[in-house]
C-alpha cells in the first residue's frame, strides 16, 4: 500500500470521527472506569493523527479542534 498524502487526510478523517464519537461517549457516561476508556480511544486516536502530520508535512496547518480536546 503507498503511503501517500491522499490516504494519511482519510486516516485523519477517520481518526476524528472516532475522537468525535468517543467525546460524546466521555459526556454521557457516568462511572469512572467508562470515562477512562472514552478517554484512552481519544488520546490514541490523537496520537495517531500527530504521527500522520509528522509524515506528511504538508498536513501540519490541517488542524480540527478534537485534535487537542481534553476534558
Amino acid at each position: 500500500m503507498t503511503d501517500n498524502t491522499a490516504t494519511a487526510k482519510k486516516q485523519i478523517a477517520g481518526h476524528r470521527d472516532a475522537i468525535r464519537d468517543h467525546i460524546a461517549k466521555y459526556k454521557r457516561y457516568v462511572e469512572p472506569y467508562e470515562k477512562d476508556v472514552a478517554l484512552k480511544t481519544v488520546v490514541r486516536a490523537q496520537g495517531e493523527i500527530a504521527k500522520l502530520k509528522s509524515k506528511h508535512p504538508s498536513l501540519q496547518h490541517d488542524s480540527d479542534s478534537v485534535d487537542t480536546w481534553r476534558p
